[in-house]
């Protein structure tokens, strides 16, 4: 079998916080501190620095600029590729801080996104918008409420389609967020995020379990602070190649990805580090500027 090329497709995630809804982390780029450990270490510009392994060593280039306001709310995100601006994130708030919107300018494309939010009267996010720059493409999500003032359905439409049921949450008896059920379309579960917790109701591990393939699972470990401090996962590895009658294929291969999170004195990131099978491909440095 003579190999033609292959190329990794990691799992798309970012940082956790344990009680977070793990199924709303999808990409990379809300690899986030807490708002509370940003406002309580005053810090103004948070600098991400990317080292992606090539060949046998590992290239820096600054992966974005993250600049907050005392109260650890986000005002401003530029992500870089091959240190020339990709996006620019712009957060709007109401007058009594909660998010209103993000105005996502993409480059060299000059594409634009907007996310909007309403709340309700309790200050819970109820309803979010996503639509571009003429509101040609729009998707509306609703979150729904327990008697207890915790989010217990996610629904989502796209346009002027009806509302499709997309994720149930389940807590235990201590009113902590055990289990999420993501659905293709009901009653089909299409993955499902689940929580362990320990006496304390802290938690120790999360599991993320795509039913369609049991090869494909990720494991959140948490240390005794709530913080994730490793994911064992899986990234997606197609070859192609030329078989014995001289036809290309392409083939599938699950193996294992790795990554682990590190934290200065003050509770804020200081690296990540992540591996696919045993080889090190990229490290993920935070540096900090305060007030």
């Amino acid at each position: 079998m003579k190999q033609l090329s292959f190329f990794i497709l990691p799992l798309l995630f970012s940082f956790p916080v344990a009680g977070q809804d793990l199924s709303e982390i999808i990409y990379p780029d809300k690899f986030r501190n807490s708002k509370s450990d940003l406002a309580k270490n005053n810090i103004a510009m948070e600098t991400i620095y990317e080292y992606n392994s090539q060949k046998k060593k590992l290239d820096s280039t600054k992966a974005c600029t993250i600049t907050y306001d005392k109260e650890g709310n986000i005002l401003n995100k530029q992500d870089f590729y091959n240190n020339m601006l990709s996006v620019n994130e712009r957060y709007v708030y109401t007058a009594d801080k909660k998010l209103h919107q993000i105005i996502i300018d993409s480059y060299p494309s000059e594409d634009q996104r907007i996310f909007e939010y309403e709340y309700d009267s309790l200050g819970n996010e109820v309803k979010e918008y996503i639509y571009n720059r003429d509101t040609t493409s729009l998707v509306t999500n609703v979150k729904l409420y327990n008697s207890k003032n915790q989010i217990s359905r996610y629904y989502t439409k796209k346009g002027y389609d009806s509302f499709r049921l997309e994720k149930i949450y389940y807590y235990n008896e201590a009113d902590i967020l055990t289990k999420i059920e993501i659905y293709q379309s009901m009653p089909q579960v299409k993955s499902i995020f689940s929580y362990i917790v320990n006496t304390n109701n802290n938690y120790e591990i999360a599991y993320h379990q795509e039913l369609s393939n049991n090869k494909r699972k990720e494991e959140f470990i948490f240390d005794g602070s709530n913080r994730c401090i490793r994911l064992n996962g899986y990234a997606i590895q197609p070859i192609v190649y030329i078989n014995e009658i001289g036809v290309s294929k392409r083939e599938i291969k699950i193996i294992p990805r790795t990554q682990e999170f590190e934290y200065n004195i003050d509770g804020t990131l200081f690296r990540m580090t992540e591996k696919v099978g045993k080889k090190t491909t990229t490290l993920r440095k935070h540096f900090y500027t305060k007030h």
